[in-house]
């Protein structure tokens, strides 16, 4: 996009400006397994999850320019901030992919775009793990958690490759 704009408030010559990042509401927690994914009746097997911000209004609209507003290259940004904030203590950095059909329509997979920049950022290698065969139309827009758990199941397989099962992604 030329020139570039806030994708928040819309001011030229940046896509997110100094001004509108002071409103991103960045988690200083960063190991979040604790706190949000373990309990007594559903054990985890992750050591670490990272957050870089809270998901709300603001967030929420810079992800949906970014993955349905054709603002492709926000990718920068946020794979900046995330470079920054994260400890990257990884084998290999991987993403989710869509469906062929959806990345025609998108032109790009902002996940693959996102890992791609961490991966140059961080020199950890980039490596695609999961295939996605099965099109689901309209996932993004369920209702809840559960239904859209109900929509993915199934939807990837795992690509052969001759990584090391163990390794920290």
């Amino acid at each position: 996009i030329y020139p570039p704009f806030c994708v928040r408030c819309g001011r030229i010559g940046t896509l997110f400006c100094d001004r509108c990042h002071t409103h991103l509401n960045f988690i200083t927690t960063k190991n979040l397994v604790p706190s949000l994914f373990r309990d007594e009746k559903n054990p985890v097997y992750l050591e670490n999850v990272t957050a870089l911000c809270v998901y709300d209004a603001v967030l929420k609209k810079v992800l949906h320019q970014y993955k349905y507003g054709g603002v492709r290259d926000l990718f920068r940004p946020l794979a900046y901030w995330l470079y920054e904030f994260a400890s990257w203590d990884a084998d290999i950095i991987t993403y989710i992919p869509i469906h062929k059909k959806r990345k025609v329509e998108r032109g790009y997979n902002q996940a693959q775009l996102l890992a791609g920049e961490l991966s140059r950022l961080s020199g950890i290698p980039c490596v695609s793990l999961l295939a996605r065969p099965v099109y689901k139309q309209k996932q993004a827009l369920s209702k809840n958690k559960a239904e859209r758990l109900a929509k993915t199941k199934n939807i990837f397989t795992a690509r052969e490759n001759d990584l090391d099962r163990r390794l920290r992604v």
